[in-house]
């Protein structure tokens, strides 16, 4: 007898850790440009600023919907915008720490941005995006967030539209709670 094909459905339990270190992620066209506005932000940093408080091992961020993309690359069909702003956290404290830290923390925010961040492609001498945005966003969003803070290119780049608007605030909002964090006073 024929065995049935299925719908090719595949449900794992995986932290976004795991989904950012080990896959490559793209938010395909027709999905929407970055729309957090700073209420979203802020209040999934005050769910994980609460939940690390509280000691919790796992905080569920929610789920995160993938397809098979061309190649490689895996589609977001849901969560882009979660793990966008998980993204812009990453960046800012892998700033912080290269920034303001020791050959120690400087050493971390290397492994922040290989490991989360931004892939090294040994051809083409590049480094590609773990996670890639729409086409309206994905310049921004890699040029300005994901590059390190010492990279030229990143101060050059500036907003021309609505969701680089809400990135930029999104990463702004990052930079402070990550100051608060580090300095002990909330934010």
């Amino acid at each position: 007898m024929a065995k049935k094909p299925g719908l090719g459905i595949v449900v794992k339990d995986r932290g976004i850790a795991t989904i950012l270190h080990h896959m490559q992620l793209m938010v395909p066209p027709n999905q929407r440009s970055y729309a957090w506005t700073d209420s979203h932000v802020r209040t999934l940093y005050e769910d994980l600023s609460s939940a690390i408080s509280k000691g919790n091992e796992a905080y569920f961020l929610g789920t995160i919907v993938l397809t098979q993309g061309a190649a490689d690359r895996l589609e977001v069909a849901d969560g882009q915008q979660r793990l966008a702003t998980t993204s812009i956290l990453i960046a800012a404290i892998r700033d912080h720490l290269e920034i303001e830290g020791g050959v120690a923390e400087k050493k971390a925010a290397n492994s922040l941005t290989g490991d989360f961040l931004l892939k090294y492609e040994l051809k083409s001498g590049e480094n590609i995006p773990k996670l890639q945005l729409n086409y309206e966003d994905n310049e921004y969003f890699s040029r300005r967030i994901l590059l390190g803070p010492n990279e030229s290119e990143r101060e050059k780049i500036k907003p021309t539209t609505l969701s680089h608007e809400r990135l930029k605030r999104a990463e702004a909002r990052s930079n402070r709670r990550q100051a608060g964090t580090v300095s002990g006073t909330s934010c």
